[in-house]
């Protein structure tokens, strides 16, 4: 994941934003992995874009974490997890860290606190990948 990260930071560095960050699928897009703002709407791609990356790159953490894909691509799985009952009269669910607890339960709390944040849904709050890599989470590898 470190790694992963570095390798966005120099892209983005670069004032290159993949938006489109996944483990191995064939086809752009792909639901599964895509940031709330890519889910509703967002068409423009620029240094704003920066969190979008991050999203993805905290699907891919998942992903190492669980073994399986965070999302399964289903709209309306998804929906529940973007739209706060305040935002919506529709499906009412769980606050994402709390429904994150029970899929990466494996997760030590600094990795948790890590993925908690890649995975905010206001992207305007999401960390920073130059935050990320500083975090704790982190501090054997930095260290070593």
């Amino acid at each position: 994941m470190y790694h992963i990260l570095q390798g966005v930071s120099r892209l983005h560095s670069l004032n290159i934003f993949h938006c489109d960050l996944r483990p191995d699928y064939n086809w752009i897009g792909y639901l599964k992995y895509a940031a709330p703002e890519i889910i509703f709407g967002l068409t423009s791609y620029s240094t704003a874009s920066a969190p979008v990356d991050m999203w993805y790159v905290g699907c891919i953490f998942a992903e190492m974490v669980m073994k399986e894909p965070l999302f399964n691509g289903d709209c309306t799985e998804m929906y529940c997890w973007f739209v706060t009952p305040e935002e919506d009269n529709g499906p009412k669910v769980t606050s994402l860290p709390v429904a994150l607890a029970g899929k990466v339960s494996c997760l030590e709390s600094d990795g948790f606190d890590l993925l908690s944040k890649m995975l905010c849904k206001n992207q305007a709050k999401r960390i920073t990948i130059g935050d990320a890599i500083a975090q704790p989470y982190f501090a054997d590898i930095v260290n070593a």
